[in-house]
């Protein structure tokens, strides 16, 4: 509410950085927890803001859009993240990982934080308030409080998905290692697609249609999942959740986002604590 938003995002990316150079320094284990602590802390800051941001920044018609890249990268960098860093730890050890892959790109985004987005100075009117004031005025809006539910429920559909689809299809199908890690690849490369296709839906029929319609389908299809016995039937089933997870994603972010304009910061950080 009272600082610029694009600092509060360079604040957030400067704490992986001093996260990384922790983990890579640290003598022991306690010492190594309370850095990657700090990588949680910079997640608290740079989670909201970067949603935020598009708020302030970019025109309504290309809000969605630009959210459905941010959910996209995240998916990409998870990919591309776990190859690489499983690449280095192997090749070079663990300490690596943090020297040559999280330290060079935290300081890239860094510097594109710094270079490409523009310096926006708060609202005064926004400013002014009390802290509690954003909350207040969150809380007691009906809209607000339904898009934060249905992030937590709709969360927790996805969540099954991240935490169990891999190990049962090895259990259910008895897929190998590599087999099964190819699977998680290609739903995760679907997941992307879904986000960067959904800034166009979501134009033309809405934010809450799209919402609403990709969060049911995906909770439908996910209780459906479990009780199939073919592989070929579940990879497809698989194919489709992973299209309206990252329509969902991006659909209630986007939702969210327009609720409460003039605390967009606070309803973002709900957003994210509500995750």
């Amino acid at each position: 509410m009272r600082y610029n938003h694009k600092k509060l995002i360079m604040i957030g990316i400067f704490l992986f950085i001093l996260s990384s150079i922790g983990c890579y320094l640290s003598p022991n284990f306690n010492i190594m927890m309370v850095s990657y602590a700090i990588a949680g802390i910079g997640m608290a800051v740079y989670g909201p803001m970067s949603t935020t941001i598009i708020g302030e920044i970019l025109p309504a018609q290309k809000r969605a859009g630009a959210i459905g890249i941010i959910v996209a990268g995240m998916s990409i960098s998870y990919l591309v993240g776990a190859l690489v860093v499983g690449y280095l730890a192997g090749a070079s050890g663990w300490r690596s990982t943090y020297l040559l892959y999280s330290i060079p790109v935290s300081i890239l985004s860094l510097v594109m934080v710094t270079i490409g987005i523009p310096t926006k100075q708060v609202d005064a009117r926004t400013s002014s308030g009390s802290y509690f004031d954003g909350f207040k005025a969150v809380l007691t809006n009906i809209s607000a409080n339904a898009c934060l539910i249905c992030y937590v429920l709709s969360s927790a559909a996805w969540q099954y998905s991240l935490a169990y689809s891999v190990s049962f299809v090895r259990q259910r199908f008895l897929l190998s290692t590599s087999s099964a890690s190819i699977f998680m690849l290609g739903t995760s490369l679907v997941f992307t697609i879904g986000s960067l296709t959904s800034g166009r839906i979501i134009n033309r029929y809405g934010r809450k249609l799209t919402t609403v319609i990709s969060t049911f389908l995906l909770g439908a299809l996910t209780i459906i999942g479990p009780f199939l016995y073919n592989f070929g039937i579940y990879a497809v089933l698989a194919v489709v959740i992973c299209v309206f997870s990252g329509m969902m994603m991006t659909g209630i972010r986007s939702l969210t986002l327009e609720q409460v304009p003039r605390f967009r910061g606070t309803i973002m950080s709900l957003n994210y604590a509500s995750m």
